[in-house]
C-alpha cells in the first residue's frame, strides 16, 4: 500500500546525498511514479537513491529507494519508485528553517493605501514563512508580496506579518539593532509550498556538507 498519498514533488540524491534533480510525483493506491526533468537519464543507481518526498500531511520524508520499470513520458524519463527504509523525517509542524541573506523588493501599501515598493533582506526562510529586515516600518497583520528567484522557477509569494522583534547585526564590526518581521505565507498553493520545501532542504544539505 502506498505510504504517500499527498505528494507531488520530491528531491533525488545519491547515497552520498549529492543532489541530482527534483522530480514530479504521481501516486496511486499501489504505485509511486517519478517523472524526471527533460535531459535526466538513468544513472548508475543500482545501490539505490535517497529521495525526499514533500508530503502535504507528513512534511519532509526521506527514504532509501530503488527504481524500476523505466518508461518515457514524451521527452521525460519516468520510473516506479520502491520505498525502502525511512532515513529521516521533518514533520510539517516543525518545518525546517534555514538562514539566508537575500535582498528582495517588497510590494505593500502605505498608510494612505497607495501601493509602494520597499527593500527588505530575508534572514531565514521555511515552507511556512520568512523573517526579514527592512528600514520601512511594517505593522502587525500587514500583508505584503515579493518575488523569490532563488528556486528553480521564480516564485511570487504573499505574506502576513505575525511577529515584530529586535534583530542584531554587525556593521563594520560593530553590533547594531534592527527591526525584523516574522511573516507567514498566505494563499500558498501546494505546488508552490513543495518548491519552497525543496529549496530549503537542498540548502540545508549544502550547509551541512560545508561544516
Amino acid at each position: 500500500m502506498n505510504k504517500l498519498n499527498n505528494c507531488y514533488k520530491a528531491s533525488v540524491c545519491d547515497l552520498e546525498d549529492q543532489f541530482i534533480c527534483d522530480v514530479d510525483v504521481e501516486t496511486s493506491a499501489n504505485f509511486i511514479t517519478l517523472i524526471f526533468p527533460e535531459g535526466i537519464e538513468k544513472g548508475s543507481w543500482e545501490e539505490g537513491l535517497h529521495i525526499t518526498f514533500f508530503d502535504d500531511l507528513k512534511g519532509l520524508v526521506t527514504y532509501k529507494c530503488r527504481l524500476e520499470r523505466y518508461t518515457r513520458r514524451e521527452k521525460r524519463m519516468a520510473a516506479n519508485c520502491i520505498l525502502g527504509r525511512e532515513q529521516r523525517a521533518v514533520q510539517r509542524r516543525n518545518d525546517m528553517k534555514i538562514r539566508q541573506s537575500v535582498t528582495i523588493s517588497i510590494q505593500t501599501q502605505d498608510e494612505s493605501g497607495d501601493e509602494i515598493t520597499v527593500e527588505g533582506i530575508i534572514k531565514d526562510i521555511s515552507a511556512g514563512g520568512i523573517l526579514f529586515l527592512s528600514d520601512h516600518p511594517f505593522e502587525m497583520n500587514q500583508t505584503l508580496s515579493f518575488n523569490f528567484d532563488k528556486t528553480d522557477e521564480p516564485l511570487h509569494l504573499e505574506c502576513q506579518v505575525i511577529r515584530i522583534q529586535p534583530f542584531k547585526i554587525k556593521v563594520y564590526g560593530e553590533e547594531e539593532e534592527r527591526t525584523a518581521y516574522g511573516c507567514r505565507f498566505i494563499n500558498l498553493h501546494n505546488s508552490t509550498e513543495s518548491v519552497i520545501r525543496s529549496y530549503v532542504f537542498r540548502q540545508d544539505l549544502l550547509m551541512r556538507r560545508k561544516k
